[in-house]
């Protein structure tokens, strides 16, 4: 078998600094393989095919030139660096392209970092020779004028934040695709193992048992066609109207048949981005993942707590590092169509912010105020990527002063004020009190926009339905069930009280819990208050 490494390894990658480095690859059974790197040699036997050698931790530095010899042939690859390696999953906010972003085109245009790098997994849903052929074809990027236009957004603004407050190179290996639902990304034997994950994969294989392959595979060619054309036919409604309500686009451009028919190549498969994409890129030694993902989870989000808690119990496996980090991104507003409640995005959330309380090595980021009411896709992920970068160089680097975070819920206790009942909320990261944009428009504090502090009397506590303050819901028990009340808050001394009367002995309350609600509260530097749930 001649000697060959997967497609991860290419000129210009990153590997991860003070970690032991896992070089692997195919060779002849029996032979001796032998990896040089910055002085040091590491060689490692070839057994069933495969063989595994173990580089030595190594500081940031560069470039090097890596060598794998067998002995017969060797591979050579150059402009080899050593830095942070991080992975960028998720769906289709993740997968926003740096051109398609806010001034993308300048950025992209103007990049120029010869120690910020991207790998891009290729997007194949399933093991075919297209995938093999777009592997070869592809290899790590230097971030150079022009170079980045279909890099991750989110990911290049996180790893330049990263680049400048660290001073080492950064690679990121982007390995996301826009609709993905979390059990797209773990393994067939996590999901049977978990009493409420395994219907995804029962009722997939159970389908695609009764499926004629060879019907299936028409209709989904028929799919594509018709797809193709639709987006072409959205499009052009939106850059005639960016203000046009949906239903009055499909009017215009027709049924919307998305995601398309379920078979052993729909990229929506359980566990299919896992076999095709996830373990392609496994288990190239990382820092760590930073993930945004929950929108298409919307109706599992009663299990998406054990659908994430899945997700990276399966990553630690298969990277075969059991403290692995993670940066999670939480959902912001929107206010999707499909789904009914209002609460499916506000139940991720919650998910997101349990997860990242119980699970160690884990990192939470607020973005409710990069939102859109209409958009799923906002385009400011400069925010994101910067505060994604804030919390991580705190909570996994354990860096002093940096935070991408606003005011968190610290204590709280159940008062009655004014012959009121109510809860008293304190909060850490309002020291210089609760601040609102000058003028209420969406979006996150930017250039141009202007803070004031919030007082008393002010009319943001008093915004949303019957006086309550946007986002605030307060809740007792009325015959056994939780009934939640939009919640009014005052300010009392750095504190906010919140109640209704309607509610004569609360119990519970919570914060950023509706799919799509204005933030209004913020911190001096803009940041907004975190969601929380109190019961």
């Amino acid at each position: 078998m001649e000697l060959s490494l997967p497609a991860v390894f290419s000129n210009n990658m990153v590997l991860q600094r003070r970690k032991h480095v896992l070089v692997w690859g195919k060779a002849k059974e029996g032979v001796l393989v032998k990896v040089n790197i910055a002085g040091q040699e590491g060689c490692g036997k070839c057994y069933d095919g495969r063989f595994e050698v173990l580089l030595n931790p190594m500081e940031a530095g560069g470039p090097y030139t890596m060598t794998v010899t067998d002995g017969e042939s060797c591979l050579r690859y150059e402009n080899v660096l050593v830095g942070e390696v991080w992975l960028a999953g998720g769906q289709s906010n993740m997968e926003l392209e740096l051109q398609n972003s806010d001034n993308g085109r300048e950025i992209v245009d103007n990049a120029h970092d010869e120690e910020l790098r991207y790998y891009y997994t290729p997007k194949i849903s399933y093991i075919c020779d297209e995938l093999l052929e777009a592997e070869k074809n592809s290899g790590w990027e230097v971030c150079r004028p022009g170079t980045a236009a279909c890099w991750s957004a989110v990911a290049y603004y996180w790893a330049e934040k990263m680049r400048r407050e660290l001073n080492v190179p950064v690679g990121i290996i982007g390995c996301n695709w826009g609709g993905t639902y979390a059990h797209n990304w773990v393994s067939r034997e996590r999901l049977l193992s978990h009493s409420k994950t395994q219907h995804f994969v029962l009722e997939y294989e159970d389908m695609v048992a009764n499926q004629n392959f060879d019907d299936y595979l028409r209709e989904l060619e028929e799919y594509r066609e018709y797809y193709k054309e639709w987006v072409k036919r959205v499009d052009a409604c939106y850059a005639q109207n960016p203000d046009i309500e949906w239903q009055d686009v499909l009017a215009i451009a027709g049924e919307n048949r998305w995601p398309g028919p379920s078979g052993p190549r729909f990229e929506y498969r359980p566990y299919g981005l896992y076999e095709s994409m996830l373990c392609r890129v496994a288990p190239y030694t990382l820092g760590g993942a930073i993930y945004y993902q929950g929108e298409n989870d919307e109706n599992n989000n009663a299990i998406y707590d054990v659908l994430l808690r899945n997700l990276i119990d399966e990553w630690r496996r298969l990277w075969r590092d059991d403290s692995l980090p993670f940066g999670i991104v939480q959902l912001p507003v929107h206010d999707p169509d499909t789904e009914k409640t209002g609460r499916g995005w506000g139940g991720v959330r919650r998910a997101q912010d349990k997860i990242c309380r119980t699970v160690k090595n884990t990192s939470l980021t607020v973005i409710t105020d990069c939102g859109n009411k209409k958009n799923i896709h906002p385009t400011d992920k400069k925010t994101v990527g910067e505060r994604l970068a804030e919390n991580v160089l705190k909570d996994i680097f354990g860096l002093h002063g940096y935070n991408g975070n606003g005011p968190q819920l610290d204590t709280y206790e159940y008062i009655c004020r004014n012959g009121i009942n109510g809860i008293l909320l304190r909060f850490s990261g309002a020291d210089e009190g609760f601040w609102r944009k000058e003028k209420d428009k969406e979006g996150a504090y930017g250039q141009g926009d202007k803070l004031v502090v919030v007082t008393s009397d002010d009319k943001c506590l008093t915004s949303g339905i019957e006086g309550a303050c946007e986002g605030f819901e307060i809740a007792w028990n009325e015959d056994g069930v939780q009934v939640y009340y939009p919640a009014k808050v005052k300010l009392v001394e750095g504190a906010l009280f919140i109640y209704n009367e309607k509610v004569g002995l609360p119990r519970y309350a919570r914060y950023g819990n509706d799919n799509y609600y204005r933030p209004l509260l913020l911190d001096k530097k803009g940041r907004p208050l975190m969601p929380f749930w109190i019961g």
